[in-house]
């Protein structure tokens, strides 16, 4: 009988040693996975791209503006879904007007399309799969995400927050 206490006592505690050093592990991954740009950081240069707006134009890295904003959003993200309203309102106001705004809805098309035609009225828009080339170029690894451009390509600031990178009052 005291055998089997102990033994279940020593298995209790070796059980108990593994569930803290999981929960440990697993902190330690959600602060990298915080601290972890979503996209370009600034004074970062994006890469080379070129893809279809959804109105048929062409854009790529030499077609940036002076001063853009870049989004990217995918529909089976709910943060990135939740941001689609609030970013039109915002690039509705941007300096440039739609010219200077393109938004990357990351998706399959057909769950793509009710955000990319809410989008088109303030943004170029464009349409893209996971790892696509504006995805690559900007090495996005999150939704939503934004960055401020210049004709360069040389990121200016961006952020996995809308209100990190550009606020009109």
């Amino acid at each position: 009988m005291s055998f089997t206490v102990v033994l279940l006592s020593v298995v209790s505690a070796a059980h108990l040693l593994v569930t803290l050093s999981l929960a440990r592990q697993v902190r330690r991954l959600a602060r990298q996975a915080e601290a972890r740009p979503v996209v370009l950081e600034m004074d970062e240069t994006v890469g080379p791209f070129h893809a279809d707006t959804t109105d048929g134009a062409r854009v790529d890295r030499t077609a940036l503006p002076d001063f853009g904003l870049v989004a990217f959003f995918s529909p089976a993200c709910p943060a990135s879904v939740d941001q689609v309203p609030g970013f039109g309102s915002i690039a509705g106001r941007f300096p440039g007007g739609r010219e200077a705004v393109l938004a990357v809805v990351v998706g399959e098309e057909r769950a793509a399309r009710p955000y990319a035609a809410e989008l088109e009225r303030v943004a170029r828009v464009v349409v893209e799969p996971e790892r696509g080339a504006l995805g690559r170029a900007f090495k996005v690894r999150g939704f939503p995400a934004y960055a401020l451009v210049d004709a360069t390509g040389l990121v200016l600031a961006s952020s996995g927050e809308l209100d990190e990178v550009f606020v009109i009052p």
